[in-house]
């Protein structure tokens, strides 16, 4: 003869094992929300990079297209960017005076 056997669940292990489906469901959506919080941090900063970056080029522009910023060609003329004729320090590339080394 077979017996078969029963297993009695009381009503306090009944409330643990609820309780602890609770609490790891709540770990889950816990752990869910950080890495979520952790996702909006980085694309946070991302986008602030970005707004950095993209500010420092629009300064760089802005200073490039001004009258005021002068380069050397590789003869050693001074060569304005953004030349305009009326600009007192207009060049044509080429055709300034060269440094002598002494």
């Amino acid at each position: 003869m077979e017996r078969k056997k029963r297993i009695v669940i009381s009503e306090s292990n009944k409330n643990m094992h609820a309780n602890y489906k609770k609490t790891s469901k709540q770990k889950q959506q816990q752990k869910q929300a950080k890495m979520r919080n952790e996702i909006l941090k980085l694309k946070n900063w991302s986008y602030r990079i970005y707004e950095l970056k993209l500010q420092q080029i629009r300064r760089l522009q802005s200073h490039l297209m001004s009258n005021r910023f002068m380069l050397c060609d590789e003869n050693g003329n001074i060569v304005c960017l953004n030349p305009t004729e009326s600009s007192p320090n207009y060049k044509i590339p080429g055709q300034g005076e060269e440094i002598e080394d002494t």
